[in-house]
């Protein structure tokens, strides 16, 4: 398995992908970006990387997303990164792959951009 930078070309695998996970509560809920797996991140800034994970198919078996924002931290304008749509596939390959994969995708990031905090939620 190797991780990529996401690119337009890739939206229908993202698509097909996000689509297979669920938010389980009192209902289901199933999410769906229509046609523009990259809309969301392009609503909030124009700074964002999608990473996939994919296999020796190319398919896709995990992702994250990375948003770059300025935000007000310690009373200054900082860039951050907010992390979101960490996903990873069911089978066990793909979670011990993406878990070494990720940190050094942080680390690009966080390089990259300058940025020296990365937030996310968990839900």
């Amino acid at each position: 398995m190797h991780v990529t930078v996401a690119e337009p070309s890739d939206n229908e695998k993202l698509l097909k992908f996000y689509k297979n996970f669920t938010s389980q509560g009192l209902i289901e809920i199933r999410p769906d970006r229509n046609k523009n797996y990259f809309a969301p991140y392009e609503l909030h800034s124009s700074e964002h990387k999608t990473f996939a994970l994919k296999n020796e198919q190319n398919n896709i078996e995990g992702t994250a997303t990375f948003v770059l924002k300025d935000t007000l931290y310690e009373g200054k304008v900082t860039k951050v990164a907010f992390a979101s749509d960490l996903r990873v596939n069911s089978n066990r390959k793909a979670i011990l792959e993406w878990s070494h994969h990720f940190l050094p995708v942080m680390n690009e990031v966080m390089k990259e951009y300058s940025v020296n905090h990365i937030f996310s939620t968990i839900d």
